[in-house]
């Protein structure tokens, strides 16, 4: 979390809390996309291990490139399987991510306010409302194997939009319209 909303008091995660060293604080739009617990989603730039990784024996015995920590943040921690401080992202498919790993992704989220936001109640409702409604009319105008023509045509539509709509950092729910536009297909049939 961000802040104890009783006290006033900042407790601050350690991703909020270098991206308020690096640019003297944080982003306004960080606190629109807060939750309730003051957490947000991780927008993960990558998979498990696409981060520059630096072995500490290397920094402990010099031998590494100095360029390539110049000017950037640093983030130190544990890679080895052997700790167990990794973590399953959506990115992470068979490997999970290291810890430190996941906190650089927490950072560039907040840096480049990169966020992601769930669709609202509200939207969903309109949503199922306008789909189903389509359903039901083309069911009772077209008939049923048109009309599951255009359930699976809706199904698919709706699917493959939310992509575009990820990545304009929305989050579509996938359930429940498409279980909406079952159940008015077979209402009406």
């Amino acid at each position: 979390g961000l802040a104890d909303k009783s006290t006033g008091d900042d407790y601050f995660a350690l991703s909020a809390a270098i991206a308020k060293m690096v640019n003297g604080s944080l982003p306004e739009s960080l606190y629109e996309v807060l939750d309730e617990n003051n957490q947000m989603l991780i927008n993960y730039a990558a998979p498990p291990y696409s981060y520059e990784i630096i072995p500490f024996i290397d920094v402990y015995t010099g031998k590494f490139d100095e360029a390539a920590i110049k000017d950037k943040i640093v983030l130190i921690g544990v890679t080895t399987d052997l700790i167990s401080d990794h973590v399953q992202t959506p990115t992470s498919y068979d490997t999970p991510m290291p810890g430190v790993e996941f906190h650089a992704n927490a950072l560039q989220t907040i840096l480049e306010e990169n966020f992601l936001v769930e669709q609202s109640k509200i939207s969903q409702l309109i949503v199922i409302f306008f789909l189903t409604l389509s359903i039901a009319l083309a069911v009772m105008i077209l008939g049923v194997f048109s009309g599951f023509f255009t359930l699976i045509t809706s199904i698919v539509i709706y699917f493959f939009s939310a992509q575009p709509l990820f990545n304009t950092g929305i989050i579509i729910n996938l359930v429940y319209p498409i279980l909406a536009l079952f159940a008015a297909y077979l209402v009406t049939t």
